[in-house]
């Protein structure tokens, strides 16, 4: 099975256009844990009383993940107060399928994050394992997890690995109308780099993407 959207698609439960185009919000949690992998200073050292000296290098290690996001959003004024108050959330629009990651916290319109900290995962060839089963009436029901390669970005930095998603069938009741979909939790593990000022940038880590659940959004920001 190949998901149309990032995390989830609309199944095909046999639902009339008109209820498949209400509006309402899904909510999907977002975790990032990277390590940032730098050129550091090379230092020299002359000893007393030898000939030759010794330059040493070193790779400085970067924790980049979900904090240091949220905290580059308060440093640009994107958003206020703690990093502890927010947290990042993929928000996509249950309608059209569109949508991306933002950070959230209670009280607060949430706030997208910008394509240079964070750009989800886009999937290309893909196999999958487990079963799917249809019903007469059109609804199906999956029990399915799907291989795929991705390309995502983090730090600014162009990323790609392997994505295990998850595949599982929920319904969700939008004024009244149950409407059944197909949501997918994904891990993925990632590595890439980048190079440009300061300095040429490798990076390695996994990114965690929860299961689609109904937000008290109506609709996107």
């Amino acid at each position: 099975m190949k998901t149309n959207f990032v995390f989830l698609t609309l199944a095909a439960c046999g639902f009339a256009a008109s209820v498949q185009a209400q509006t309402y919000v899904l909510e999907s949690s977002i975790g990032v844990r990277a390590q940032v992998l730098t050129q550091g200073a090379a230092v020299t050292v002359d000893p007393p009383g030898r000939l030759t000296s010794r330059t040493t290098s070193r790779i400085v290690a970067t924790t980049f993940g979900s904090r240091e996001i949220l905290r580059t959003m308060i440093a640009r004024g994107l958003i206020i107060g703690s990093a502890q108050e927010w947290r990042l959330v993929y928000l996509e629009d249950g309608a059209t399928g569109t949508g991306g990651p933002y950070a959230r916290r209670s009280g607060s319109a949430p706030v997208a994050v910008p394509a240079d900290l964070l750009v989800v995962p886009a999937f290309s060839a893909s196999i999958v394992r487990g079963t799917q089963a249809t019903r007469d009436d059109g609804a199906t029901f999956v029990g399915q997890t799907e291989l795929a390669e991705a390309s995502a970005s983090v730090s600014g930095i162009p990323v790609h690995g392997r994505a295990s998603n998850g595949i599982r069938t929920t319904t969700v009741t939008v004024n009244g109308t149950p409407l059944a979909l197909n949501v997918v939790r994904t891990t993925m593990n990632f590595h890439g780099g980048a190079k440009g000022a300061p300095s040429d940038r490798l990076i390695r880590g996994v990114m965690l993407i929860g299961e689609a659940k109904l937000s008290d959004l109506t609709q996107l920001p």
